[in-house]
Protein backbone atom coordinates (compact mmCIF):
# COMPACT_ATOMS: atom_id res chain seq x y z
CA UNK A 1 0.00 0.00 0.00
CA UNK A 2 2.99 2.29 0.35
CA UNK A 3 3.74 3.99 -3.01
CA UNK A 4 7.42 4.25 -2.14
CA UNK A 5 7.58 0.46 -1.95
CA UNK A 6 6.20 0.36 -5.50
CA UNK A 7 8.99 2.73 -6.56
CA UNK A 8 11.57 0.39 -5.02
CA UNK A 9 10.01 -2.63 -6.75
CA UNK A 10 9.92 -0.95 -10.18
CA UNK A 11 13.50 0.27 -9.88
CA UNK A 12 14.78 -3.16 -8.83
CA UNK A 13 12.91 -4.75 -11.73
CA UNK A 14 14.12 -2.12 -14.19
CA UNK A 15 17.71 -2.56 -13.00
CA UNK A 16 17.80 -5.61 -15.30
CA UNK A 17 18.14 -3.07 -18.09
CA UNK A 18 21.52 -1.61 -17.01
CA UNK A 19 22.10 0.62 -20.02
CA UNK A 20 19.11 2.81 -19.24
CA UNK A 21 17.62 2.41 -15.81
CA UNK A 22 20.47 0.78 -13.95
CA UNK A 23 21.58 4.11 -12.58
CA UNK A 24 18.09 4.74 -11.19
CA UNK A 25 18.81 2.41 -8.28
CA UNK A 26 20.37 5.36 -6.51
CA UNK A 27 16.89 6.85 -6.29
CA UNK A 28 16.15 4.34 -3.56
CA UNK A 29 18.09 6.68 -1.30
CA UNK A 30 15.08 8.99 -1.50
CA UNK A 31 12.93 6.40 0.23
CA UNK A 32 15.54 5.98 2.96
CA UNK A 33 15.90 9.72 3.60
CA UNK A 34 12.74 11.40 5.00
CA UNK A 35 13.99 14.86 4.06
CA UNK A 36 14.52 13.96 0.40
CA UNK A 37 11.14 12.22 0.36
CA UNK A 38 9.46 15.42 1.59
CA UNK A 39 11.17 17.47 -1.14
CA UNK A 40 10.05 15.01 -3.84
CA UNK A 41 6.50 14.99 -2.48
CA UNK A 42 6.50 18.79 -2.53
CA UNK A 43 7.56 18.80 -6.18
CA UNK A 44 4.88 16.25 -7.09
CA UNK A 45 2.19 18.20 -5.23
CA UNK A 46 3.25 21.35 -7.09
CA UNK A 47 2.75 19.86 -10.57
CA UNK A 48 -0.97 20.81 -10.99
CA UNK A 49 -0.36 24.40 -9.96
CA UNK A 50 2.81 24.60 -12.05
CA UNK A 51 0.83 23.50 -15.12
CA UNK A 52 -1.60 26.33 -14.47
CA UNK A 53 1.28 28.76 -14.17
CA UNK A 54 2.82 27.59 -17.44
CA UNK A 55 -0.56 27.97 -19.14
CA UNK A 56 -0.66 31.67 -18.42
CA UNK A 57 -1.87 33.86 -21.22
CA UNK A 58 1.43 35.73 -21.19
CA UNK A 59 3.43 32.92 -22.79
CA UNK A 60 0.67 32.22 -25.30
CA UNK A 61 0.65 35.85 -26.38
CA UNK A 62 4.41 35.87 -26.82
CA UNK A 63 4.28 32.63 -28.80
CA UNK A 64 1.51 33.66 -31.19
CA UNK A 65 3.04 37.07 -31.78
CA UNK A 66 6.46 35.67 -32.66
CA UNK A 67 5.13 32.86 -34.86
CA UNK A 68 3.06 35.32 -36.89
CA UNK A 69 6.07 37.57 -37.43
CA UNK A 70 8.94 35.09 -37.88
CA UNK A 71 7.55 31.90 -39.40
CA UNK A 72 9.91 30.87 -42.19
CA UNK A 73 12.18 33.88 -41.70
CA UNK A 74 14.90 32.61 -39.36
CA UNK A 75 16.99 31.02 -42.08
CA UNK A 76 20.56 31.82 -43.06
CA UNK A 77 23.20 30.71 -45.54
CA UNK A 78 25.29 27.80 -44.33
CA UNK A 79 27.99 28.13 -46.99
CA UNK A 80 31.08 29.62 -45.36
CA UNK A 81 32.29 31.09 -48.67
CA UNK A 82 29.10 33.10 -49.13
CA UNK A 83 28.03 33.58 -45.52
CA UNK A 84 29.40 37.13 -45.49
CA UNK A 85 27.00 38.09 -48.29
CA UNK A 86 24.05 37.53 -45.96
CA UNK A 87 24.69 40.91 -44.35
CA UNK A 88 24.75 42.78 -47.66
CA UNK A 89 21.51 44.65 -48.20
CA UNK A 90 19.62 43.67 -51.41
CA UNK A 91 19.23 46.39 -54.01
CA UNK A 92 16.32 47.19 -56.26
CA UNK A 93 16.74 46.72 -60.03
CA UNK A 94 16.30 50.44 -60.60
CA UNK A 95 19.19 51.17 -58.24
CA UNK A 96 21.67 48.99 -60.12
CA UNK A 97 24.18 50.51 -62.50
CA UNK A 98 24.16 49.72 -66.19
CA UNK A 99 27.12 47.38 -65.74
CA UNK A 100 25.40 45.52 -62.89
CA UNK A 101 22.18 45.20 -64.91
CA UNK A 102 24.20 43.80 -67.79
CA UNK A 103 25.17 40.85 -65.62
CA UNK A 104 21.62 39.56 -66.05
CA UNK A 105 21.64 39.90 -69.84
CA UNK A 106 21.40 36.37 -71.30
CA UNK A 107 23.66 37.44 -74.16
CA UNK A 108 26.41 38.35 -71.70
CA UNK A 109 26.17 35.76 -68.93
CA UNK A 110 23.30 33.41 -69.48
CA UNK A 111 24.71 30.72 -67.21
CA UNK A 112 25.32 33.13 -64.35
CA UNK A 113 22.09 35.11 -64.64
CA UNK A 114 19.84 33.00 -62.42
CA UNK A 115 22.47 32.50 -59.76
CA UNK A 116 23.50 36.15 -59.56
CA UNK A 117 19.89 37.31 -59.59
CA UNK A 118 19.21 35.28 -56.46
CA UNK A 119 22.03 36.98 -54.52
CA UNK A 120 21.46 40.47 -55.92
CA UNK A 121 17.87 40.35 -54.71
CA UNK A 122 19.01 38.95 -51.39
CA UNK A 123 17.32 35.59 -51.95
CA UNK A 124 18.73 32.35 -50.58
CA UNK A 125 18.97 29.18 -52.59
CA UNK A 126 17.10 26.22 -51.10
CA UNK A 127 20.33 24.21 -50.97
CA UNK A 128 22.09 26.92 -48.95
CA UNK A 129 19.68 27.42 -46.06
CA UNK A 130 19.75 26.09 -42.54
CA UNK A 131 17.61 26.67 -39.49
CA UNK A 132 19.20 28.55 -36.58
CA UNK A 133 16.87 27.43 -33.77
CA UNK A 134 14.04 25.07 -33.05
CA UNK A 135 12.18 27.75 -34.96
CA UNK A 136 8.98 29.75 -34.96
CA UNK A 137 7.38 28.06 -37.96
CA UNK A 138 4.46 26.89 -35.81
CA UNK A 139 3.18 27.24 -32.26
CA UNK A 140 4.64 23.94 -31.04
CA UNK A 141 8.17 24.69 -32.25
CA UNK A 142 7.77 28.22 -30.92
CA UNK A 143 6.89 26.91 -27.47
CA UNK A 144 9.99 24.69 -27.52
CA UNK A 145 12.16 27.64 -28.55
CA UNK A 146 10.68 29.81 -25.81
CA UNK A 147 11.39 27.09 -23.28
CA UNK A 148 15.03 27.05 -24.39
CA UNK A 149 15.56 30.80 -24.18
CA UNK A 150 13.59 31.05 -20.91
CA UNK A 151 16.70 29.51 -19.36
CA UNK A 152 18.64 32.47 -20.90
CA UNK A 153 20.42 30.00 -23.18
CA UNK A 154 21.44 31.77 -26.43
CA UNK A 155 18.75 34.40 -26.01
CA UNK A 156 21.14 37.06 -27.33
CA UNK A 157 21.71 35.01 -30.49
CA UNK A 158 17.96 34.75 -31.01
CA UNK A 159 17.58 38.49 -30.45
CA UNK A 160 20.20 39.26 -33.10
CA UNK A 161 18.61 36.78 -35.53
CA UNK A 162 15.19 38.40 -35.08
CA UNK A 163 16.72 41.82 -35.67
CA UNK A 164 18.37 40.64 -38.92
CA UNK A 165 15.36 38.67 -40.22
CA UNK A 166 13.75 40.06 -43.39
CA UNK A 167 11.22 38.02 -45.35
CA UNK A 168 10.59 34.38 -46.20
CA UNK A 169 13.39 32.86 -48.34
CA UNK A 170 15.36 36.09 -48.07
CA UNK A 171 18.85 36.53 -46.68
CA UNK A 172 19.06 38.26 -43.29
CA UNK A 173 20.19 41.89 -43.25
CA UNK A 174 22.18 43.29 -40.35
CA UNK A 175 20.05 45.47 -38.03
CA UNK A 176 17.02 45.24 -40.31
CA UNK A 177 14.48 45.64 -37.48
CA UNK A 178 16.22 46.91 -34.36
CA UNK A 179 12.95 47.41 -32.49
CA UNK A 180 12.72 43.64 -31.91
CA UNK A 181 15.48 43.92 -29.33
CA UNK A 182 12.90 45.44 -26.98
CA UNK A 183 10.66 42.42 -27.51
CA UNK A 184 13.46 39.99 -26.62
CA UNK A 185 14.35 41.96 -23.50
CA UNK A 186 10.67 42.06 -22.50
CA UNK A 187 10.39 38.28 -22.78
CA UNK A 188 13.53 37.71 -20.71
CA UNK A 189 12.16 40.06 -18.05
CA UNK A 190 8.57 38.78 -17.94
CA UNK A 191 8.60 35.39 -19.64
CA UNK A 192 11.82 34.10 -18.11
CA UNK A 193 12.36 35.78 -14.76
CA UNK A 194 8.69 36.14 -13.86
CA UNK A 195 7.63 32.62 -14.83
CA UNK A 196 10.64 31.00 -13.16
CA UNK A 197 9.92 32.94 -9.97
CA UNK A 198 6.30 31.76 -10.12
CA UNK A 199 7.52 28.19 -10.51
CA UNK A 200 9.80 28.51 -7.48
CA UNK A 201 7.04 30.22 -5.50
CA UNK A 202 4.58 27.39 -6.13
CA UNK A 203 7.12 24.76 -5.06
CA UNK A 204 8.03 26.67 -1.90
CA UNK A 205 4.37 27.20 -1.02
CA UNK A 206 3.61 23.48 -1.25
CA UNK A 207 6.82 22.70 0.58
CA UNK A 208 5.83 24.94 3.50
CA UNK A 209 2.31 23.49 3.58
CA UNK A 210 3.67 19.97 3.90
CA UNK A 211 6.09 21.09 6.60
CA UNK A 212 3.21 22.64 8.57
CA UNK A 213 1.30 19.36 8.38
CA UNK A 214 4.34 17.55 9.74
CA UNK A 215 5.04 20.02 12.61
CA UNK A 216 7.69 21.87 10.57
CA UNK A 217 10.63 19.64 11.54
CA UNK A 218 10.13 16.65 9.27
CA UNK A 219 13.26 17.48 7.28
CA UNK A 220 15.42 17.12 10.39
CA UNK A 221 16.70 14.04 12.11
CA UNK A 222 16.50 13.59 15.87
CA UNK A 223 19.92 15.09 16.56
CA UNK A 224 19.21 17.95 14.15
CA UNK A 225 15.97 18.75 15.99
CA UNK A 226 17.85 18.90 19.28
CA UNK A 227 20.52 21.12 17.74
CA UNK A 228 17.83 23.43 16.34
CA UNK A 229 16.09 23.73 19.70
CA UNK A 230 19.35 24.47 21.52
CA UNK A 231 20.50 26.97 18.87
CA UNK A 232 17.17 28.78 18.89
CA UNK A 233 17.25 29.00 22.67
CA UNK A 234 20.81 30.35 22.63
CA UNK A 235 20.02 32.99 20.02
CA UNK A 236 16.96 34.14 21.96
CA UNK A 237 18.76 34.35 25.28
CA UNK A 238 20.17 37.63 26.44
CA UNK A 239 23.36 38.08 28.44
CA UNK A 240 23.23 36.26 31.78
CA UNK A 241 25.69 38.62 33.44
CA UNK A 242 25.61 42.24 34.55
CA UNK A 243 28.28 44.64 33.44
CA UNK A 244 29.48 46.25 36.64
CA UNK A 245 30.94 49.73 36.63
CA UNK A 246 34.67 49.60 37.46
CA UNK A 247 35.92 51.36 40.58
CA UNK A 248 39.00 52.88 38.98
CA UNK A 249 38.46 56.35 37.55
CA UNK A 250 40.36 55.53 34.34
CA UNK A 251 38.45 52.29 33.77
CA UNK A 252 35.19 54.01 34.69
CA UNK A 253 35.86 56.59 31.96
CA UNK A 254 36.57 53.88 29.40
CA UNK A 255 33.49 51.95 30.54
CA UNK A 256 31.26 54.97 29.87
CA UNK A 257 32.85 55.34 26.44
CA UNK A 258 32.06 51.70 25.57
CA UNK A 259 28.42 52.18 26.60
CA UNK A 260 28.07 55.32 24.49
CA UNK A 261 26.39 54.96 21.06
CA UNK A 262 28.90 57.46 19.72
CA UNK A 263 31.65 54.84 19.76
CA UNK A 264 29.54 52.43 17.70
CA UNK A 265 28.69 55.19 15.22
CA UNK A 266 32.35 56.14 14.79
CA UNK A 267 33.33 52.48 14.40
CA UNK A 268 30.67 51.87 11.76
CA UNK A 269 31.77 54.96 9.83
CA UNK A 270 35.39 53.81 9.91
CA UNK A 271 34.37 50.37 8.65
CA UNK A 272 32.50 51.83 5.68
CA UNK A 273 35.32 54.25 4.85
CA UNK A 274 37.90 51.47 5.10
CA UNK A 275 35.87 49.28 2.74
CA UNK A 276 35.46 52.16 0.28
CA UNK A 277 39.19 52.91 0.30
CA UNK A 278 40.10 49.25 -0.27
CA UNK A 279 37.76 49.25 -3.27
CA UNK A 280 39.73 52.12 -4.87
CA UNK A 281 42.71 49.92 -5.73
CA UNK A 282 43.21 49.03 -9.41
CA UNK A 283 45.80 47.48 -11.67
CA UNK A 284 48.50 49.88 -12.81
CA UNK A 285 48.12 52.34 -9.95
CA UNK A 286 51.02 54.68 -9.23
CA UNK A 287 53.36 54.17 -6.30
CA UNK A 288 52.19 57.36 -4.57
CA UNK A 289 48.56 56.32 -4.92
CA UNK A 290 49.35 52.84 -3.59
CA UNK A 291 51.24 54.31 -0.65
CA UNK A 292 48.32 56.54 0.33
CA UNK A 293 45.95 53.56 0.25
CA UNK A 294 48.28 51.51 2.44
CA UNK A 295 48.76 54.29 4.98
CA UNK A 296 45.01 54.84 5.23
CA UNK A 297 44.50 51.12 5.73
CA UNK A 298 47.07 51.08 8.52
CA UNK A 299 45.35 54.11 10.06
CA UNK A 300 42.02 52.30 10.22
CA UNK A 301 43.81 49.27 11.64
CA UNK A 302 45.12 51.46 14.47
CA UNK A 303 41.63 52.87 15.03
CA UNK A 304 40.12 49.39 15.40
CA UNK A 305 42.97 48.34 17.67
CA UNK A 306 42.34 51.39 19.89
CA UNK A 307 38.63 50.52 19.96
CA UNK A 308 39.42 46.99 21.12
CA UNK A 309 41.83 48.33 23.76
CA UNK A 310 39.22 50.77 25.11
CA UNK A 311 36.68 47.96 25.43
CA UNK A 312 39.16 45.62 27.08
CA UNK A 313 40.11 48.26 29.67
CA UNK A 314 36.53 49.38 30.25
CA UNK A 315 34.81 45.98 30.34
CA UNK A 316 37.62 43.89 31.74
CA UNK A 317 36.95 40.16 31.79
CA UNK A 318 33.38 40.71 30.53
CA UNK A 319 34.84 41.68 27.15
CA UNK A 320 35.89 38.08 26.50
CA UNK A 321 32.46 36.64 27.34
CA UNK A 322 30.94 37.84 24.06
CA UNK A 323 31.85 35.98 20.89
CA UNK A 324 31.52 39.11 18.75
CA UNK A 325 34.11 40.89 20.89
CA UNK A 326 36.52 38.00 20.37
CA UNK A 327 35.93 38.27 16.63
CA UNK A 328 36.56 42.03 16.71
CA UNK A 329 39.80 41.51 18.61
CA UNK A 330 40.94 38.87 16.10
CA UNK A 331 40.21 41.20 13.17
CA UNK A 332 42.00 44.12 14.83
CA UNK A 333 45.00 41.94 15.60
CA UNK A 334 45.06 40.36 12.17
CA UNK A 335 44.74 43.69 10.34
CA UNK A 336 48.49 44.06 10.63
CA UNK A 337 48.98 40.83 8.65
CA UNK A 338 47.39 41.50 5.29
CA UNK A 339 44.43 42.56 3.18
CA UNK A 340 42.60 39.28 3.66
CA UNK A 341 41.93 40.04 7.31
CA UNK A 342 41.27 43.70 6.58
CA UNK A 343 38.35 42.80 4.36
CA UNK A 344 36.86 40.94 7.34
CA UNK A 345 36.38 44.30 9.05
CA UNK A 346 33.18 44.66 7.08
CA UNK A 347 31.73 41.75 9.07
CA UNK A 348 31.95 43.97 12.15
CA UNK A 349 28.81 45.68 10.82
CA UNK A 350 26.84 42.59 11.81
CA UNK A 351 27.49 43.33 15.46
CA UNK A 352 26.30 46.93 15.21
CA UNK A 353 23.23 46.18 13.05
CA UNK A 354 20.58 44.05 14.85
CA UNK A 355 18.79 43.24 11.58
CA UNK A 356 21.98 41.82 10.05
CA UNK A 357 22.68 39.81 13.17
CA UNK A 358 19.16 38.36 13.09
CA UNK A 359 19.60 37.46 9.41
CA UNK A 360 22.86 35.62 10.14
CA UNK A 361 21.26 33.76 13.05
CA UNK A 362 18.34 32.72 10.84
CA UNK A 363 20.76 31.47 8.19
CA UNK A 364 22.61 29.36 10.73
CA UNK A 365 19.37 27.86 12.03
CA UNK A 366 18.17 26.87 8.54
CA UNK A 367 21.43 25.17 7.53
CA UNK A 368 20.34 21.66 8.64
CA UNK A 369 17.18 21.88 6.52
CA UNK A 370 19.24 22.61 3.42
CA UNK A 371 21.16 19.35 3.75
CA UNK A 372 18.26 17.26 2.42
CA UNK A 373 17.64 19.62 -0.49
CA UNK A 374 21.31 19.63 -1.44
CA UNK A 375 21.37 15.86 -1.12
CA UNK A 376 18.41 15.49 -3.49
CA UNK A 377 20.00 17.86 -6.01
CA UNK A 378 23.29 15.95 -5.87
CA UNK A 379 21.42 12.68 -6.31
CA UNK A 380 19.67 13.97 -9.44
CA UNK A 381 22.98 15.11 -10.92
CA UNK A 382 24.52 11.72 -10.14
CA UNK A 383 21.66 9.82 -11.79
CA UNK A 384 21.92 11.79 -15.03
CA UNK A 385 25.71 11.61 -14.94
CA UNK A 386 25.55 7.82 -14.64
CA UNK A 387 23.09 7.65 -17.54
CA UNK A 388 25.32 9.91 -19.61
CA UNK A 389 28.35 7.71 -19.00
CA UNK A 390 26.41 4.61 -20.04
CA UNK A 391 24.88 6.19 -23.16
CA UNK A 392 27.39 8.77 -24.41
CA UNK A 393 30.82 7.66 -23.19
CA UNK A 394 31.98 6.76 -26.72
CA UNK A 395 30.77 9.90 -28.48
CA UNK A 396 33.47 11.33 -30.74
CA UNK A 397 35.19 14.53 -29.65
CA UNK A 398 34.11 17.66 -31.51
CA UNK A 399 33.27 21.32 -31.06
CA UNK A 400 30.93 20.77 -28.11
CA UNK A 401 32.26 17.44 -26.83
CA UNK A 402 35.70 18.38 -25.53
CA UNK A 403 38.18 16.84 -23.06
CA UNK A 404 36.59 18.95 -20.30
CA UNK A 405 32.93 18.51 -21.31
CA UNK A 406 32.02 14.90 -22.03
CA UNK A 407 30.57 11.77 -20.42
CA UNK A 408 33.63 9.54 -20.41
CA UNK A 409 33.84 9.49 -16.60
CA UNK A 410 31.46 10.17 -13.74
CA UNK A 411 33.46 13.17 -12.52
CA UNK A 412 33.62 14.96 -15.85
CA UNK A 413 29.97 14.05 -16.47
CA UNK A 414 28.95 15.75 -13.22
CA UNK A 415 30.95 18.83 -14.23
CA UNK A 416 29.31 18.83 -17.66
CA UNK A 417 25.83 18.64 -16.16
CA UNK A 418 26.57 21.50 -13.78
CA UNK A 419 27.72 23.62 -16.71
CA UNK A 420 24.54 22.73 -18.59
CA UNK A 421 22.35 23.54 -15.60
CA UNK A 422 23.91 26.99 -15.29
CA UNK A 423 23.57 27.73 -19.00
CA UNK A 424 27.28 27.45 -19.76
CA UNK A 425 28.60 25.56 -22.77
Amino acid sequence: MDPWNWVDFIIVFAALWPQFLGSQTSRRMTNRNPGMKLVVNSLCASIPQILNVLALLLLTIFNILVVNNFKGKLYSCNNSRRAARAHHAPRMWSNLTTTEQAWFDPLVAQAYAAFSQQHTLGRSSETLTSHMFCGFDNVLSGRLTFFEISTTEDWVTLMLASVDATEIDMHPIANYRESWTLFSIAFIFFGSSFIIQLFIGVVIENFNKMKEKLDGTYLLSGSQREWLMISTAIFNLGPMYERKTPRSRLRKLYFRVTQSPTLETITMGCILLNTFIMALTYFGQENLYCGVINYLSYFFGIVFTIEAAIKIIGLGRYYWKESWNIFDFSVALGSLIGNLVRVARLIKLIQTAPSLRQLVNTLLITLPSLVSIDGLLSLIFFIYAALGVQLFAKVKMGDLVTPTTNFQSIGIAMSTLICSATGER
